[in-house]
């Protein structure tokens, strides 16, 4: 696991804004792990064979960072990782 030291800290006036009023992500009632499992999968399905094309990342794909710059932070990390093992 990678551990995150911020060195500053920027409070957002996101509810402000006319285009996001505040918005964020959240998973639906009845969401399952699952769910987010499925919303991590790369296509086109795992393989070494074909490329990877698309990647999945930001807080709205992190099982329990959601809504959260650090679950942005930690998916764009874990696609990272993806990468970097799908072409070694």
């Amino acid at each position: 696991d990678h551990t995150i030291t911020p060195k500053t800290i920027v409070c957002t006036q996101w509810f402000h804004d006319p285009w996001t009023l505040g918005s964020y992500c959240h998973p639906a009632i009845g969401c399952s792990a699952q769910d987010f499992k499925n919303m991590m999968e790369p296509l086109p399905k795992r393989g070494k064979k074909q490329p990877l094309q698309v990647l999945f990342a930001g807080e709205a794909t992190h099982p329990f960072y959601y809504s959260s710059l650090h679950g942005a932070l930690l998916s764009g990390r874990r696609e990272a990782d993806r990468l970097i093992s799908h072409y070694s």
